[in-house]
């Protein structure tokens, strides 16, 4: 993924997508191997096959494996990339029906 200079130019296998996963920001730390349930993807592009998903919407419940891949790893940039089958995403969303879980999270006093 280092090598691409512009991810969203990606020639992709038919009915899939590529998406930036987004982790919400959070004061709790949890073991390794537990799921976060507020994760989601931004989808950074689409193959021409897929006619109902937009750059820019948000996959929110997405069932099977996909393919990662993570850049900076450690460092305060890190991102994780993944390809995603569409017959797999469960739930996405424009991004004007979405409620960010940081939006939330900031106005929760610790």
């Amino acid at each position: 993924m280092e090598k691409i200079k512009k991810l969203e130019d990606v020639i992709l296998s038919p009915s899939t997508l590529l998406a930036e996963v987004l982790k919400p920001k959070r004061y709790i730390v949890s073991p390794d191997g537990t799921e976060d349930k507020d994760s989601y993807g931004v989808v950074i592009a689409i193959h021409e096959t897929i006619t109902d998903l937009e750059i820019g919407d948000l996959v929110i419940k997405y069932v099977g494996s996909m393919n990662g891949y993570t850049l900076n790893t450690g460092k305060s940039n890190e991102k994780t990339y993944v390809i995603m089958h569409r017959g797999n995403v469960m739930l996405a969303v424009k991004p004007d029906n979405f409620i960010n879980p940081d939006v939330i999270m900031a106005k929760i006093s610790v």
